[in-house]
């Protein structure tokens, strides 16, 4: 019935604004309190190793949910997105504070133009850049993601650079990169270190491309330490070094995770 009624919704247009309206944002503080601690948890995992900071990047940043996390951390958070449904998400959801939540539609790649992005379907957190992780997900079985992915096709995007953010926006503090197997890419149009960031990775699939964002990181800063997050905790009470990683990640079996990279002086 919920599902059903979502749908019909959406197809009248008025589903996302009804959602981030302030009556339905009083049904989920009085109905829906696993996700008011879901958001709660967020905000304590970036609060244990962020500090308060005047900006922050987040790099597909989806229907926003991670941006409010860091807008109790930073003056200013630059949220990216290049789907046309999130993208009006985040408009919806931060109509209040666009003094603060500053928004691109745009995806982010090595240099600035177009390009396909595939489509799971409109909103979702698989759309990607990246034609290997559309082949992943769609080989893989229906356990790994709870559901059988199929893609439905791709539009053309447009792709800036993390480069030309920090030209136009300034340099952040923290970078988050969720970008469905593009994060490589996106490091690509990164030429200045920046005292933290986070990568999505899937493992083992992008084992190489992993290690080759950490060839990057390091040629801006070899001082570059490490972390592992699942779950809105760090693993290890200690930040790793290049060879510590190397370490864990040997016997790494977790299909996913997130790799925390810092400055020493972060």
């Amino acid at each position: 019935m919920k599902q059903a009624l979502k749908q019909f919704l959406q197809r009248l247009g008025v589903y996302e604004r009804l959602k981030w309206s302030f009556p339905f944002g009083l049904y989920r503080i009085l109905f829906q309190p696993r996700q008011l601690q879901a958001a709660a948890r967020e905000k304590a995992f970036y609060h244990s190793f962020l500090r308060p900071c005047p900006l922050i990047f987040d790099i597909g940043a989806n229907d926003g949910h991670k941006t409010e996390a860091f807008l109790t951390l930073a003056q200013k958070v630059l949220a990216c997105e290049p789907d046309a449904l999130n993208f009006r998400t985040l408009q919806l959801r931060f109509a209040g504070r666009r003094k603060r939540v500053l928004l691109e539609q745009k995806a982010l790649g090595a240099s600035p133009g177009k390009l396909p992005m595939q489509v799971h379907h409109p909103g979702s957190a698989f759309n990607t850049l990246n034609p290997r992780f559309k082949a992943i997900t769609e080989a893989d079985d229906e356990a790994r993601w709870n559901e059988k992915i199929a893609f439905s096709g791709s539009i053309d995007v447009e792709v800036t650079t993390l480069d030309a953010l920090i030209a136009r926006y300034g340099r952040p503090h923290f970078i988050k990169i969720d970008v469905e197997g593009y994060e490589l890419e996106v490091l690509r149009g990164l030429t200045t270190a920046v005292p933290c960031l986070s990568l999505e990775c899937l493992f083992p699939e992008f084992k190489e491309e992993l290690a080759e964002s950490r060839k990057l990181l390091r040629a801006l800063d070899p001082a570059l330490r490490y972390n592992i997050a699942m779950h809105e905790r760090l693993l290890y009470d200690h930040w790793l070094s290049d060879e510590e990683l190397d370490r864990y990640l040997e016997f790494w079996t977790e299909p996913h995770f997130e790799l925390m990279v810092r400055l020493p002086s972060a």
